[in-house]
């Protein structure tokens, strides 16, 4: 009996993976990372994977694959090749067919072979057809010319000439061009006989073979394996005993079945899923926000454990996805529609339900970490909601509403890839985007099989015994007939799953009209909870309409250094005017900007902003604002003229981390706060400098004795300080002892608080600065003098400015974060020629994007 070898895909050189993948990148990636963690994934090779060809030699090939021979066959037949001889290779345990018509040429020096090769488990079931030559020599070598795609390696005893694609007739000359060259040193082997090409053609054989075995990509079966083979081969064998039409693909299906997966695996994968996510989000995000991550995805998908164990799912294991999440599979084909529903919601309803809770809590509490838990909570689990396959929100609708029809059923993939799309354009990861790739690479074979299952749902099949979740093998038989009439190409393996499939989707009926109203209420229940949730936090932090008022007031605009042009005139001088355009066509930016340059006073400077141009007009011009304001505004949404050297900017960006997110948050708060001590801006190109270095380090450890020194302040000091500051009944002198009386109050407190940071900066160069903190905080507000000494010395150490017209590059300004979205309300930006272009070049090399902008008059 012949021996079969399994391929160990582990052992396959780096070139075999790049040509198994197609030279696709993405999925190169994937296979190398699977070699180098030693995982065998199924593969086929079109080098026989058995000890011996001998075995197989037949007397002619089934009648299709003949017919599909014959315009190969005429070719070799018109370079003198005749006589074949046929090769059957399969058994036990193989999903490869291999199919061969080798013939001898009439000089009897050569063999031409025709090759066809078929793999179970493929999508498409046949993989190569192609012709090959080869010649044998006396040595013990051979050359061989084939057209088929790279594969495998060849051993160093056969001499390969590969043209992929290549006519017969061109691959025939080439290889005898190579025969002659090579004659010189070697002689070649006659061949005159069926028996001798037999005889070469099983003597290739055994040199590819030693070689695959010698570097283990061949491999020995194990016990196991070759049990499995055998119940396969008992399995076909008894199914074809009962008069099915298509033993081998309903053999599959009841291996496919009775598949167990082993506890270990379902914990290793798990493990290692888990290892994956956390190394991958702690790139992405930040360990803290991963570690939040993983107990939040465990709790929804052990909703989904828990309702799939009620139901009685079989073979369920959970794993990690990276950049997307977690998920729980499991196997049951005869429930109903109405279970499969509750299992989609079983994961995120529990888990909003949780959040709405730790939202009450965190509103009556104010403690951040339950808030951030409950937002958490709430945002993952109504995203999971969003009606999109694969997320439960498109799973729920679609054994509930789309899986009636298959044109409704369609039309919902086709809005899951829009939506896909959508989203990954919105920045929540291009993961999104290869799902949505896949669903659409999906949708034709999906139609083929919806018009497959619309016909069964008319057309009653045997049920299985009670009791069982087994498919009859007539069902089988009958459904496997129905999808080769639409898949005729497809393998073994592929049709097997895909009647699994269908079986499952006629055992899902859809649920009854109240059971839909009534699934359908507790969905959308589920949103109108979480946008609960969501107002009372917003109104918890301050009134909804001030929430509101900010969503509305964020910048519109896109500006990238691409979008951004200074222009100075030949004799330019220091502005006075400021004139500031938004034109409503993003397109006519930047002719508009040139048309504008070239019209504008020597004297004049302009900047190219985004979709605005701001023209920055000196002293003695007074004309030119209102003839350029006349010419901007019939093509701009927003034209103004403003003054005092500055322009008032709102700016939006999305960091690509939170770790980058942080440290931007930390560089501008520290750069708005400091306002009184005239500091470098982080976006100025000195800043980047090794000398600015220990100064941009400064900032961090000044606003964190900040930050530390006010965090002793209770809520209620904070509601008298801000009575003071906005009592209108007081004089300024009034209103300034008002606020050092209250101040005050809490200094034995905060200094308390000083003391013990002083202990811990002792030793480093930042222990001026607690010391410098205590003395502000000593002196009173109206003690200007003072002040301005201390505040210098604070300057210096954290980088102030040295601006030749005497202006800070911002006046005012603030920064808020959610998440990777940062926004900057508003500021006033001081020279915008200069300080705009460098604080988005900034953003960008900081790796931001979408960023937006507001020019305000204001």
């Amino acid at each position: 009996m012949p021996t079969f070898y399994e391929l160990d895909s582990a052992r396959a050189s780096t070139l075999e993976h790049w040509w198994g993948c197609k030279r696709n990148p993405l999925a190169f990636v994937i296979v190398m990372l699977m070699k180098w963690l030693r995982v065998r994934t199924p593969m086929a090779s079109d080098d026989a994977n058995v000890d011996s060809t001998l075995p197989f030699v037949v007397e002619s090939l089934p009648e299709e694959i003949i017919r599909h021979f014959e315009p190969l066959t005429a070719e070799l037949n018109g370079c003198g090749f005749s006589d074949p001889v046929y090769h059957y290779i399969s058994g036990p345990g193989s999903d490869t067919h291999i199919y061969w018509a080798t013939f001898r040429h009439e000089s009897g020096q050569h063999a031409a072979r025709i090759h066809n090769r078929y793999w179970d488990r493929a999508a498409k079931r046949e993989r190569a057809l192609f012709p090959l030559f080869f010649t044998a020599f006396t040595d013990g070598t051979f050359l061989l010319s084939s057209s088929g795609k790279p594969d495998v390696a060849a051993p160093p005893e056969v001499k390969m000439n590969r043209m992929p694609g290549a006519k017969t007739t061109a691959l025939w000359t080439a290889h005898l061009r190579m025969v002659e060259e090579t004659s010189h040193t070697k002689a070649v082997q006659n061949v005159r006989s069926q028996a001798e090409i037999i005889q070469e053609s099983e003597r290739l054989h055994v040199l590819q073979r030693d070689f695959h075995l010698r570097r283990g990509f061949f491999r020995e079966r194990t016990t196991r394996e070759n049990s499995n083979a055998e119940a396969l081969k008992s399995r076909t064998d008894e199914v074809r005993a009962q008069g099915a039409q298509h033993p081998e693909v309903v053999a599959q299906i009841a291996r496919l079945e009775e598949q167990k997966p082993q506890w270990s695996h379902a914990i290793w994968l798990l493990v290692l899923s888990l290892a994956a996510f956390l190394a991958i989000g702690a790139a992405q995000w930040q360990w803290e926000t991963t570690l939040w991550l993983i107990p939040i995805l465990f709790f929804h998908e052990f909703g989904h454990w828990v309702a799939m164990k009620i139901f009685g799912y079989r073979n369920m294991r959970m794993f990690f996805i990276p950049f997307f999440g977690a998920a729980v599979a499991g196997q049951n084909r005869t429930i109903p529609g109405w279970k499969k529903a509750v299992v989609s919601l079983a994961g995120p309803l529990p888990g909003i339900v949780l959040g709405a809770f730790l939202c009450i809590v965190a509103i009556r509490t104010g403690i951040p970490w339950i808030r951030r838990c409950a937002l958490l909570l709430v945002l993952l689990n109504v995203f999971n909601l969003v009606p999109i396959l694969p997320l439960d929100g498109g799973r729920f609708l679609q054994v509930t509403l789309f899986c009636r029809n298959r044109w409704l059923d369609i039309l919902f993939r086709v809005v899951a890839v829009v939506g896909l799309i959508g989203l990954t354009a919105l920045g929540l990861g291009r993961v999104l985007l290869y799902i949505a790739i896949c669903l659409a690479a999906g949708l034709p074979v999906a139609f083929k099989i919806g018009r497959v299952a619309d016909r069964f749902k008319r057309e009653p099949l045997p049920l299985p015994l009670p009791g069982e979740d087994h498919m009859p093998v007539a069902t089988a038989d009958t459904l496997t007939t129905a999808i080769k009439e639409v898949l005729p190409n497809a393998g073994n393996r592929f049709v097997a799953q895909h009647v699994l499939n269908i079986y499952e989707t006629l055992n899902a009926r859809p649920p009854s009209l109240s059971a839909t109203f009534g699934l359908l209420g507790l969905y959308c229940g589920a949103f109108v909870l979480s946008a609960a949730c969501f107002y009372g936090i917003a109104t918890s932090r301050g009134s909804f309409g001030d929430f509101l008022n900010a969503v509305r007031t964020l910048p519109r605009h896109k500006v990238s250094p691409a979008t951004v042009q200074v222009w100075h005139g030949i004799a330019a001088a220091p502005p006075q005017y400021f004139l500031v355009t938004t034109l409503k066509n993003p397109v006519d930016a930047r002719p508009k900007f040139e048309q504008t340059t070239r019209a504008l006073p020597s004297n004049a400077t302009a900047l190219l902003f985004g979709d605005s141009i701001i023209v920055e007009l000196p002293a003695g011009a007074e004309s030119e604002p209102k003839k350029w304001f006349g010419r901007f505004s019939a093509q701009s949404t927003n034209t103004f003229v403003a003054s005092n050297n500055a322009v008032k900017v709102g700016l939006s960006f999305v960091a690509p981390n939170l770790s980058v997110a942080t440290n931007l948050e930390q560089d501008l708060t520290g750069f708005f706060r400091a306002r009184d001590e005239h500091l470098v801006p982080p976006w100025d190109p000195v800043t980047e400098s090794s000398a600015f270095a220990s100064k941009m380090e400064s900032r961090k450890v000044w606003n964190r004795i900040h930050r530390q020194v006010v965090g002793v302040v209770t809520a209620e000091f904070k509601a008298d300080l801000l009575k003071a500051a906005t009592d209108t009944n007081e004089s300024g002198i009034e209103r300034t002892n008002h606020l050092d009386a209250i101040r005050r109050r809490f200094l034995p407190a905060q200094d308390e608080e000083r003391a013990r940071l002083a202990a811990e900066y002792v030793g480093t160069p930042f222990l001026s600065l607690v010391e410098w903190n205590g003395q502000l905080a000593h002196l009173a507000l109206t003690n200007k003098a003072e002040r301005a000494v201390i505040l210098s010395k604070v300057a210096e150490k954290l980088g102030c400015a040295a601006s030749a017209t005497g202006q800070d590059a911002v006046v005012g300004g603030s920064v808020t974060r959610s998440g990777l979205i940062l926004q900057i309300p508003s500021m006033t930006v001081a020279a915008p020629e200069t300080n705009l272009p460098e604080m988005v070049d900034w953003l960008t090399r900081q790796g931001c994007g979408s960023i937006q902008y507001r020019l305000d008059s204001e």
